[in-house]
């Protein structure tokens, strides 16, 4: 066996490192994309950004369907985050790593603290503002669980822009514009009607689906091995 031989079985380059895992993790992705799109419809659809919490309250009591789907988007897009977050780490497992490790449990955390504010939406939808409950407590509790979700998705993204980084091929500028999307995630809430609102959450739009179409294709990762020749003159892959 001659050495161009050898070197051509010993470093097959950049191969596709596409799963199950991966094609799942991509189209959970994909599908909180959408959940995140609907959210941001329906809430300018009941027009709740208003100056005060009285008129806040009278656009929901007008807009109460709109809201009530902003409420189940919201609440559906956390539980798919929590899905992907479960597949993402055997979904990109050759980038090993503790950032891995963390930002799936980030993803996770990020995506109960969304459930619970979706379901506080729906709660405050469901009910007339003018009875018993104190729902400015309520609102209160609603925009704090946003914004920890936010934060702790903001952070999980800046952790994966690492990972995507390590897994190379077409992941690798997706990881590039992670960590602008990630820090965008956690300085949303600063004001929420500035123009900075509309281009972090159409950042994270991007990254979802890039992110989303990398898994689903497996355009990521290099596999290179090195020859072992034994005593039968054989060549053995190892991972390297």
């Amino acid at each position: 066996m001659n050495s161009w031989t050898l070197k051509a079985k010993a470093d097959p380059g950049p191969q596709r490192a596409r799963s199950i895992e991966a094609v799942t993790a991509g189209f959970l992705l994909m599908l909180s994309a959408i959940a995140a799109a609907a959210m941001v419809w329906t809430r300018l659809q009941a027009d709740i950004d208003q100056p005060t919490f009285e008129e806040t309250l009278a656009a929901i009591d007008q807009n109460t369907l709109w809201y009530t789907w902003h409420g189940m988007a919201r609440t559906f897009f956390g539980a798919l985050l929590i899905a992907a977050a479960g597949f993402i780490k055997p979904a990109m497992l050759l980038a090993r790593g503790w950032q891995l490790r963390l930002s799936g449990v980030l993803l996770s955390l990020g995506g109960i603290a969304m459930i619970i504010s979706g379901v506080l939406v729906i709660f405050i939808a469901g009910v007339h503002w003018v009875d018993i409950y104190n729902l400015e407590s309520f609102d209160h509790y609603r925009e704090i669980a946003g914004r920890i979700g936010n934060t702790l998705i903001g952070l999980a993204i800046v952790l994966l822009s690492v990972v995507q980084w390590r897994l190379g091929g077409f992941m690798k500028p997706v990881g590039l514009l992670a960590p602008f999307v990630g820090i965008g995630m956690i300085l949303v809430w600063v004001d929420a009607a500035t123009i900075f609102h509309r281009v972090s959450g159409t950042g994270f739009l991007v990254w979802l689906l890039a992110t989303a179409l990398v898994l689903i294709a497996g355009a990521f990762g290099s596999r290179r091995t090195k020859p072992v020749i034994g005593t039968d003159d054989s060549i053995h892959k190892l991972r390297i």
